[in-house]
């Protein structure tokens, strides 16, 4: 038994597998409304002139690859969550912390991890680049890719009977 095993099965808290979706694993270039956000009054302009409709159809039209999946009901709950107070600030924080300067150190430890992992991404991610997901998973000892075709960034949603299978098959696997 190796000491992650050890360690795990004397500590039940800790996964026994993990499941990445389209992750931000290495330093990449964000999409450009993830930059301007960033930047103190245009972020703030941004958030508040726009309304969460156009806000949240922008959005899903530029991460879902099969654009007809973009759907009145999507845009209405996406614009939904963007109204909730705190959603502004949220956006903002997240835009300036996404990639920390030191992004670096933590990347160098992949590959002393160690935890069955199942990263599971789409093809057509506009968001982050597949070549990322390809890397990671040379690098995690443990971890199978599924690239899941005809898919955005936003593979639960897009492509959700695919990644559910994917996932049971998976917490079965993991199981044993």
């Amino acid at each position: 038994m190796t000491a992650i095993n050890l360690v795990r099965a004397n500590n039940p808290i800790l996964p026994k597998g993990i499941v990445l979706l389209d992750a931000l694993v290495y330093k990449t270039e964000m999409p450009f409304f993830v930059n301007y956000v960033r930047i103190p009054i245009i972020g703030i302009l941004m958030l508040n002139l726009l309304s969460a409709e156009y806000q949240a159809e922008y959005t899903l039209n530029n991460i879902f690859y099969n654009k007809s999946k973009v759907t009145p009901e999507k845009i209405s709950r996406y614009s939904y969550l963007i109204k909730l107070d705190g959603y502004d600030d949220a956006v903002i924080q997240t835009a300036n912390q996404i990639i920390p300067e030191n992004f670096e150190k933590y990347t160098d430890y992949y590959r002393y991890f160690n935890i069955d992992t199942l990263i599971l991404w789409g093809r057509q991610d506009s968001s982050l680049p597949l070549e990322s997901g390809i890397k990671l998973s040379q690098e995690l000892k443990n971890s199978k890719l599924v690239i899941i075709e005809e898919c955005g960034h936003n593979p639960q949603e897009e492509q959700p009977l695919i990644v559910a299978d994917q996932v049971i098959k998976f917490i079965k696997q993991t199981e044993k």
